[in-house]
């Protein structure tokens, strides 16, 4: 036997609860499969909210480490060698 449905909500009652213009929601939703659809009305579950939810969070900029990292003997000379290196010419097709 299946569960009971949680709270089910329209898109006016989702787009309010999550702060989002219908339309935007509406692509969202439809792109990660995240609503269920009864014509051309759509309908989300709780969990479908939350789904949405976490996909909207931001990923973090940058990975928490150290201030200062020093680069390895051999690291330095690889990058020595790469800014003194010359590069090839390049040719005009004409």
């Amino acid at each position: 036997m299946t569960a009971p449905l949680s709270q089910i909500y329209t898109l006016a009652e989702a787009e309010e609860k999550l702060r989002m213009k219908p339309n935007a929601l509406g692509r969202l939703a439809r792109r990660h499969g995240l609503c269920s659809a009864n014509g051309r009305n759509l309908l989300f579950s709780e969990q479908d909210l939350v789904d949405l939810w976490e996909i909207m969070r931001v990923a973090a900029k940058e990975s928490i480490r150290p201030a200062h990292v020093s680069l390895s003997e051999i690291r330095m000379m690889e990058l020595a060698k790469k800014l003194t290196a010359k590069k090839p010419r390049r040719r005009l097709n004409r």
